[in-house]
């Protein structure tokens, strides 16, 4: 029996063992929350956005050490106080891609590092190695072993820090993501607060003509896209009249916003997340209703763009040795000559950081070779695995659906920008690595409930 009735549930009458069943099988992303007012309590949006706002000004404008630790502890307090906020701000800072610090305080990692790496140590802490793990991270531990066997006779000093990035995003944000907060619903609304606070950046940016922090137009374009995705998916998941006008607020600002960059990366990103949205749901008449929104709105940002950028945008002659396209060609056979070193096992993980990796296929194949190269598809596959099983046991109505989406399509809509610009940098990648997590945690707590029917 799928429904209880609202008797049954008060206690007045016993519960059969189909209703059992039922109940096991089908609420198990939505069942009640031990501990429910420290886990799963979202709060205020709007306190956050404070927050990050006085985060922003502190450690960029005034006294950077003061910046960082009041981050620290007022991030640490929300980890323990409300978790499902603390996972919020982590994605409302990713488009802030700059290191805390300048030249009297080198501080080599930015806000969603630090936010990463305070709830990684909170979560190992309070589950004391009861964690969720999931499909993708053996994969991703593989990987990451491959990438140390191969750099060992080819170490450079950026070996350790590109194996240290790695870790941070294919385990670190997995982990905490699937582990922090058992209730999805709260951890997928996150996505909210980062798609609101990334439309209120882009506006910051339009207005500076994207000079704002000195973020270069390819971050740009990677944050917007990343938040346009997550906000079409957002906007097709929810039945609330109000979300979804202000979802379409946002749709067009970052819609606007994204053409403004001039990032082509950022354009295939955003063209991939949304046709794996389309696949995902089974929904293809989306991709016209999405046309529909967004056309108009991209026609408005192409003809308020300067003309320099339009040209910039549409160049496409190889000849141009200063051009961004012959630029993109020579890293490629730059990355070629050095997978032909040595095919099996590359020149060693940390070359990305000597030439401009704008290809994630050449870059892995150049410093891990067909070893590496394998180790990385399988990571994507364990992904799809993930998203696809962990589909069958959800509603398309639950939030837990959105997480699945997501976690395919920002990963998917990051492998497309990696073909032509860099894979490996902050902001856009924690967004696709956070919704894996969640993805995992939907994966897990669907195999539980699939075991206790079987039990029953």
């Amino acid at each position: 029996m799928a429904f209880i009735t609202k008797r049954r549930l008060l206690g007045t009458a016993p519960l059969s063992l189909s209703d059992a069943e039922g109940l096991a099988f089908e609420s198990p992303l939505s069942m009640p929350v031990r501990n429910k007012r420290r886990t799963a309590r979202s709060g205020s949006e709007s306190y956050v956005l404070v927050y990050v706002a006085i985060a922003i000004v502190a450690l960029f404008y005034y006294k950077p050490l003061f910046g960082i630790v009041a981050f620290g502890v007022t991030l640490s307090i929300l980890f323990v106080k409300r978790p499902a906020l603390a996972l919020a701000t982590i994605l409302a800072v990713t488009p802030i891609q700059n290191d805390m610090g300048n030249a009297s305080l080198p501080v080599r990692f930015s806000l969603a590092e630090l936010g990463l790496a305070i709830g990684c140590f909170y979560v190992f802490f309070r589950n004391r190695g009861r964690l969720i793990f999931g499909p993708t991270v053996p994969f991703s531990v593989l990987y990451l072993l491959v990438c140390v066997l191969c750099s060992l006779d080819n170490a450079r000093e950026t070996t350790y820090v590109s194996i240290m990035q790695m870790v941070v995003y294919l385990i670190g944000a997995v982990v905490l993501y699937a582990n922090l907060v058992p209730d999805i619903a709260s951890v997928v609304k996150g996505f909210d607060l980062y798609v609101g606070f990334t439309a209120i950046f882009s506006i910051a940016g339009m207005a500076t003509n994207f000079s704002f922090l000195g973020i270069h137009k390819n971050g740009w374009g990677a944050s917007i896209s990343t938040a346009l995705v997550a906000a079409i998916e957002l906007w097709v998941a929810t039945d609330s009249r109000t979300r979804r006008k202000w979802l379409r607020i946002a749709v067009g600002v970052l819609g606007i916003a994204l053409v403004l960059t001039a990032s082509r990366g950022g354009w295939l990103a955003a063209v991939t997340g949304l046709i794996v949205i389309c696949i995902m749901r089974r929904r293809f008449s989306l991709l016209l209703r999405a046309s529909l929104l967004l056309i108009p709105l991209l026609a408005i940002g192409w003809v308020v763009m300067p003309q320099d950028k339009q040209e910039t945008a549409m160049e496409f002659d190889t000849n141009n040795r200063s051009g961004s396209l012959a630029l993109r060609y020579a890293s490629i056979e730059y990355a070629w000559g050095e997978f032909q070193k040595n095919p099996l096992s590359g020149t060693g993980v940390g070359l990305r950081k000597e030439y401009d990796a704008t290809n994630i296929a050449m870059a892995v194949l150049a410093e891990s070779g067909v070893i590496g190269f394998g180790a990385f598809f399988l990571v994507q596959v364990a992904i799809w695995y993930t998203a696809t099983q962990a589909s069958h046991r959800v509603r398309w109505s639950d939030p837990a659906a959105s997480a699945l989406v997501l976690a395919m399509a920002l990963t998917m809509a990051r492998l497309a920008h990696g073909m032509v610009d860099h894979y490996w940098s902050r902001g856009a990648i924690t967004c696709a690595w956070a919704a894996v997590g969640m993805a995992t945690l939907v994966y897990t707590r669907g195999g539980k409930s699939r075991q206790l029917r079987a039990s029953a």
